[in-house]
């Protein structure tokens, strides 16, 4: 049942990168945010209302010519797009994969700028970690190939189903349902339901699953980096 957990906990985060919104697959980050010209998020028409885009870089041709003044640049636009920074301290961060976090770690050279804390947000194991602008850079496994992406805590969340509701009101957290308050911005336990479906001798087989959606408020909050070649 462990391994049945663990294996839902991988395929749940491959789903948030990668995942079309189809076939019982969360519509995750390459709907939400890395779609820029061709989906209707949240019902919203992006081909008619383009400012329902995340903001975009440029593409350069490989990772070779990727330069800080890029990243400045990608900083720069998320900026520009909603009229604030990326703030470490609420959370925000660049997400990308093991390559490109190898390439920035190359571009800041021999003594590159690391972190421990910053503003209450600690890397997995207390791990020193890159950042740029202050933002913590961080590497995960299922990110889309040659894809930088800025993200606001604030404005992105994953909700599991169905809603829960206080006083009429959706609420996505347990202290709201235990206070009957709104507004609150903490976690929620993932509800995971295991079916036993059947035994033979000493092996049972498990059917593991949970409800879950990717919700991205604010899309313009958010900013996608493409690199076209590796």
């Amino acid at each position: 049942m462990n391994a049945a957990a663990r294996v839902l906990g991988k395929t749940i985060n491959a789903a948030l990168f990668a995942g079309d919104g189809t076939s019982n697959t969360i519509a995750g980050i390459a709907v939400g945010v890395d779609d820029l010209n061709t989906n209707d998020y949240a019902g919203i028409d992006v081909s008619t209302q383009t400012w329902w885009t995340s903001a975009a870089l440029g593409t350069v041709s490989s990772e070779s010519e990727m330069a800080l003044a890029d990243f400045d640049t990608f900083h720069g636009n998320i900026f520009s797009k909603f009229g604030q920074p990326l703030n470490a301290g609420a959370g925000d961060i660049f997400l990308t994969t093991q390559a490109l976090y190898a390439k920035y770690q190359s571009l800041v050279g021999a003594n590159p700028r690391q972190i421990v804390n910053q503003g209450g947000t600690t890397l997995a194991g207390g791990a020193t970690g890159l950042e740029h602008d202050g933002v913590p850079i961080i590497r995960d496994g299922n990110c889309t190939a040659l894809r930088v992406y800025g993200l606001r805590k604030n404005c992105i969340r994953l909700d599991y189903l169905p809603v829960m509701q206080v006083n009429g009101m959706p609420v996505q957290n347990d202290r709201d349902m235990t206070t009957g308050t709104l507004g609150q911005d903490e976690p929620s336990e993932v509800m995971i339901h295991i079916n036993e479906l059947g035994r033979a001798g000493a092996a049972i087989k498990f059917q593991v699953w949970v409800q879950l959606q990717l919700r991205v408020i604010d899309r313009f909050a958010h900013g996608v980096w493409r690199v076209t070649t590796s």
